[in-house]
């Protein structure tokens, strides 16, 4: 089990530099949001895609899990809403066209 919670841990860390990657781009380079859009949309897309291929042996398993983790089962709808935002996010406004 220690070997686990290292495991899990380091991919939290993994994602808390991620998150501070992001505040930093919203906070001060604000052209670079859409690519931002991208690498989540590309990260949604592997949990919706990749899940049901390598995981669903582990979730369909009693032994280690009841059933599919809410990350895979709201993935859909998550992709549907990055890929609203990133065209928001690439939309130019009129007074930025003068």
């Amino acid at each position: 089990m220690p070997v686990i919670y290292l495991f899990f841990s380091l991919w939290g860390l993994a994602q808390l530099i991620f998150c501070f990657i992001c505040w930093v781009v919203v906070l001060r380079y604000k052209e670079l949001i859409s690519l931002m859009y991208i690498l989540f949309i590309l990260e949604w897309i592997v949990r919706l895609f990749l899940y049901p291929l390598i995981g669903m042996d582990l979730a369909n398993n009693e032994l280690y899990s009841n059933g599919a983790t809410p990350g895979a089962d709201a993935a859909p709808i998550v992709v549907i809403v990055l890929i609203v935002l990133f065209f928001l996010s690439i939309k130019t406004s009129k007074n930025q066209e003068d």
